[in-house]
């Protein structure tokens, strides 16, 4: 029972240290022209960091998500229509550092 205890222990303790650092948000401006997404997550986010993509249009918001956020943690999406446009901010737990690869069926 001593070494169950003692196993338990030093496995709750040594987790931290293994875990990815969510204390870190990654913004991305999707509305910036010319700008490389790819690049700025693959050289300044971790896997499991919170990041935002600012400035998305409507029609790019599935595409980030499937691409980009774990689906086992909350996903937000926030509406901005200021500046006469509309414009969606998505905000969730970054998957990896690089995008999910894609399989398409054109059957």
């Amino acid at each position: 029972m001593k070494h169950l205890t003692t196993l338990l222990l030093t496995l709750l303790v040594s987790g931290g240290l293994w875990a990815s650092p969510m204390d870190t948000i990654c913004r991305v401006d999707a509305g910036e022209s010319g700008y490389d997404a790819d690049e700025f997550i693959l050289e300044n986010c971790e896997r499991n960091n919170i990041i935002q993509f600012l400035d998305l249009d409507t029609n790019s918001v599935p595409w980030v998500v499937s691409e980009w956020c774990r689906y086992d943690r909350n996903v937000t999406e926030t509406l901005d229509t200021s500046y006469n446009k509309v414009r969606v901010h998505v905000t969730c737990v970054l998957y990896d550092n690089k995008r999910r690869n894609e399989v398409i069926n054109y059957g």
